[in-house]
């Protein structure tokens, strides 16, 4: 059997407020809970909104996605 290959999307905008985080949360519950795949979210967003949608406590944590400039 052929391994399967892993497949990134990227949802993003530099706009506020146009549904990034429903988007992102949505697409992965089907994708994981509909369809059956194997996910992994991650929020690089400085708000950190999905883990409020997820119904998860904020972390207080410095993440290094950023790039100091």
């Amino acid at each position: 059997m052929a391994k399967k290959k892993p497949v990134v999307v990227a949802i993003c905008g530099n706009k506020g407020g146009i549904g990034k985080t429903v988007t992102a949360c949505s697409l992965t519950d089907a994708l994981a809970n509909v369809m059956g795949f194997k996910t992994l979210l991650i929020d690089a967003d400085e708000q950190s909104n999905i883990r409020t949608t997820l119904g998860l406590k904020p972390l207080n944590i410095e993440a290094g996605l950023r790039s100091e400039e």
